[in-house]
């Protein structure tokens, strides 16, 4: 079986060393193969066109929420460039970041001149009423979607998405002893528990035998 996952940093890790929990979860399952669209500060918005383009080429799809009030912008000519990094598990190219520009109230990323100037501008402008609604139609969208097979949070925050009931915090015991940074990534005992969940989830589900 084929299965995408998209999300952001609470799917790719974080830099330097990108502990990821799909990675784990492409060693629990040697035999089916994990296609990572997730990348690091990207929107909803985003993981959602990610989905869409991707959706068809996998038997099941996983979303990872992220949080609302992000922006990115994805070039009108970019490529899609993928890298396998083990028979079974492939993520983007290192590069491939590069045609999009993801902002977020508090950017992580270090931004040109003129995403400097957009941050300002765009958050200057921002109506958070107006991002919370529009985020919560998206993920009421993707949970409804017949081709959406899991979806989940990472923080349990029901002002955010009051109808998406799993979160990793919920499903992981003792969910805060595994946060190793200020954006609440998780060490790597933390995303092996995550991926022990997911595969028992697939399975519990009759998704995967």
């Amino acid at each position: 079986m084929k299965i995408g996952v998209y999300g952001c940093s609470w799917c790719a890790g974080v830099d330097p060393d990108y502990i990821a929990w799909p990675k784990n979860l492409a060693q629990m399952l040697p035999k089916h193969e994990i296609n990572d669209y997730s990348l690091g500060g990207m929107s909803l918005e985003a993981i959602l066109y990610w989905f869409e383009k991707f959706k068809d080429h996998n038997d099941i799809n996983i979303i990872k929420l992220t949080r609302p009030h992000r922006l990115t912008l994805i070039s009108n000519d970019h490529l899609v460039k993928r890298q396998q990094i083990t028979p079974n598990y492939s993520t983007w190219e290192n590069k491939f970041s590069h045609s999009m520009t993801r902002l977020q109230p508090q950017s992580i990323h270090p931004l040109s001149k003129h995403s400097k100037k957009l941050h300002k501008l765009y958050y200057t402008m921002y109506n958070k009423d107006v991002g919370l609604i529009t985020a919560q139609a998206m993920a009421e969208y993707l949970k409804n979607h017949n081709d959406v097979h899991m979806i989940f949070s990472h923080d349990h925050r029901p002002y955010f998405y009051p109808n998406i009931e799993k979160s990793t915090e919920n499903f992981i015991p003792n969910f805060k002893s595994y946060i190793i940074d200020d954006g609440a990534h998780l060490s790597y005992e933390g995303v092996q528990l995550e991926a022990e969940y997911v595969k028992t989830y697939l399975i519990d589900n009759l998704l995967l035998t």
